[in-house]
């Protein structure tokens, strides 16, 4: 009974017992340190509360320059087809969508635009390369469309397909992505350039280093070649050449990068801007200059108030 007394002075209550148990684990799991957060947040990067909104704590963002896909149609960074209204005629043209029951023709006429009459664009008359009868006009914008034109005849394996190829349209063509991207280098992704995303700094030192790396080297290499070759290695100096014109080169892409960046922040940073800023008077300024010269007149006594449409004068 003495056992029993005790043990029962000394056990807790029930309820006691069910969360004494919740406690224990709770207190298991306290670091009153921090050690294990500090070492994960170290071993995966910056956390989650300071990632960069731009690329979601990436540190890679889409490449603006073929729009992630890593690769460009044919024609490279340029948007539009090139037409030259001196040398157009004679040229071959694909059309995307079948045209009059053909895609493929030759240019042979033209006409120039003429605002008197309507005609705000020059137009190309364009013969089916299968059947020289039948002729359209179309117009100098439209034959600059790379979805709607290719430039040369296209066969069918350059041209990538969709839609059902039994409609009367038949199937529509689209420029294939055959070139890679020089600015990512075909991978679809670049650095992020935000200031405040810690990855994408260290992507950007990153590859800063190895470019600078590269450039050492080749450096290394030009002075050894010009040492061979003023001993008369013709070689060497080939290679001297090539490889001064390799540097050019670099160095000419690195400051046409810079004057890209600083072109799209400054686009950035001007837009949302009044328009006065250049010289020019947007709607809101234009209208409360006119509410306060009609004020003005009206405090002259001129009347400017009380004539006129009642709307413009409220």
């Amino acid at each position: 009974s003495s056992s029993s007394s005790s043990s029962s002075s000394s056990d807790p209550p029930p309820s006691d017992r069910a969360s004494a148990p919740k406690r224990a684990a709770r207190a298991r799991l306290v670091d009153p340190n921090d050690a294990s957060n500090t070492l994960l947040s170290a071993s995966r990067g910056p956390s989650l509360a300071s990632s960069c909104v731009s690329c979601d704590g990436t540190g890679a963002s889409p490449c603006d320059a073929c729009d992630g896909r890593g690769a460009l149609p044919a024609g490279g960074f340029h948007a539009k087809n090139h037409v030259d209204m001196r040398s157009i005629v004679g040229t071959n043209w694909t059309a995307h969508r079948r045209t009059r029951g053909w895609r493929h023709f030759e240019a042979i006429g033209k006409s120039p635009a003429d605002k008197k009459c309507g005609k705000a664009h020059a137009t190309v008359e364009l013969a089916a390369t299968c059947d020289r009868a039948i002729t359209i006009h179309v117009s100098t914008r439209e034959l600059k469309d790379r979805t709607l034109w290719s430039a040369g005849w296209k066969q069918r394996e350059e041209l990538d397909w969709s839609g059902d190829p039994n409609s009367p349209e038949g199937a529509i063509a689209s420029p294939k992505l055959t070139t890679p991207c020089v600015k990512c280098d075909g991978v679809g992704k670049v650095p992020c350039e935000a200031k405040d995303c810690a990855l994408g700094a260290t992507r950007l030192a990153r590859r800063r280093e190895i470019v600078e790396d590269a450039e050492r080297r080749m450096k290394r290499a030009l002075r050894g070649s010009r040492e061979r070759a003023n001993e008369g290695d013709a070689a060497a100096a080939d290679v001297r050449r090539r490889m001064k014109k390799t540097l050019k080169d670099m160095s000419r892409a690195e400051s046409e990068s810079e004057a890209r960046r600083n072109k799209r922040r400054n686009k950035k940073a001007s837009k949302g801007k009044n328009a006065a800023a250049n010289g020019e008077e947007d709607w809101g300024a234009a209208g409360r200059r006119r509410r306060d010269e009609r004020l003005e007149k009206w405090l002259r006594g001129a009347g400017g108030l009380g004539r006129g449409d009642p709307e413009e004068n409220q």
